[in-house]
């Protein structure tokens, strides 16, 4: 037990430190893997005041790096992210600025819509225009396939080819999907920190499938939500040091 509470305090001195030096949440997250619940409230428990996230950026030496040494038959963008210790969208987006071409697969771009169109996980009728217009295609066959498989059908009837195309608007461009997908990559794809779209009211409680009642939060944490009521659920959080 006294073993434990060193690695607690230790753990919670970081946490301090790191806020102090003026980190956000979401680094800390990232740094100490613990929750941000648990991180917010070792900084309430101790008086100390978190910053809010501002928009990360590579030093000029960093930058430098990356256009030196980048070559995607060599390295990633989520292994040079890894390596500078940064998010993985501020190296994607930092070699965007300088105009460097980002090659994610082998096949054409062409080719890649075609497979889109044509996989079994596309459930809807889109056009390769309509593919076409998203940058990351990635992202893109990510967000499809977490789509329910059957749409259409029994509590899934409302989703239809319209439905899709704003499920893909809505959460192409959302940041809290886009910061969970991003600590997905850098992560090396760990399987409890993949994004998992939940209904924020669950269905079996009367929740539907409109758009502002989906989200996308860690498969940990969807696999522990279940059918929670979404006020117990954020209560739970509140206190997880309470159980653990």
């Amino acid at each position: 037990m006294r073993y434990i509470n060193s690695v607690e305090d230790k753990i919670q001195e970081q946490i301090i430190e790191m806020a102090l030096a003026g980190y956000c949440t979401n680094r800390i997250v990232v740094v100490t893997g613990e929750s941000h619940a648990r991180v917010a409230w070792i900084a309430r428990k101790n008086n100390v005041t978190i910053q809010r996230k501002q928009g990360e950026r590579l030093t000029e030496e960093q930058g430098n790096y990356v256009l030196e040494i980048y070559d995607p038959n060599i390295n990633s963008v989520a292994s040079l992210a890894r390596e500078l210790e940064v998010r993985h969208d501020t190296v994607l987006n930092f070699l965007r600025k300088n105009n460097v071409k980002i090659v994610k697969n082998s096949l054409s771009r062409a080719d890649r819509i075609q497979s889109f169109i044509n996989g079994k996980n596309n459930r809807f009728s889109v056009s390769a225009e309509w593919v076409d217009q998203w940058e990351d295609l990635d992202k893109l066959r990510f967000l499809n396939r977490s789509t329910p498989k059957n749409a259409g059908e029994g509590r899934f009837v409302d989703i239809d080819t319209d439905w899709y195309m704003d499920f893909i608007v809505y959460f192409y461009n959302d940041y809290s999907f886009n910061w969970l997908y991003s600590q997905w990559l850098d992560s090396d794809e760990y399987r409890p920190l993949k994004p998992s779209l939940d209904h924020i009211l669950p269905s079996s409680l009367g929740g539907g499938n409109s758009l502002d009642n989906l989200q996308f939060i860690t498969q940990v944490e969807n696999r522990a939500k279940g059918n929670i009521h979404p006020g117990e659920w954020e209560d739970i959080k509140r206190n997880l040091h309470l159980y653990f």
